[in-house]
């Protein structure tokens, strides 16, 4: 249904500013929930919220569309490959240990 309603929100002027405005409402709901855990530490803080939630959202179109004509992509494993994806994307990252003079660890 996502590829009809998409493919019907490129030609239809009345139908594309509602498929944006939600694709817009879903994107800025998950960059808030981004910054929220950066500002916690649950995920790194260098991750630009913004791009990181359109990347998911993309992703997630993506292994949708992916599903209507690929049956290894299965639509109820996408849940599951969109939260592993999320979580290496945003994932702290480690600072790196310390060197000892002469770069010895």
């Amino acid at each position: 249904m996502l590829l009809e309603v998409l493919a019907e929100a490129s030609r239809n002027p009345r139908v594309r500013p509602v498929v944006v405005a939600s694709y817009h409402a879903v994107t800025a709901h998950l960059a808030a929930r981004i910054r929220a855990d950066a500002a916690t530490g649950r995920i790194s803080a260098g991750t630009d919220p913004d791009t990181a939630a359109t990347f998911i959202v993309a992703a997630f179109d993506g292994l949708l569309a992916r599903s209507a004509v690929d049956s290894a992509v299965q639509s109820a494993a996408i849940p599951a490959l969109l939260r592993d994806l999320a979580r290496s994307l945003l994932q702290p990252v480690a600072a790196p240990s310390p060197r000892r003079k002469g770069g010895q660890p």
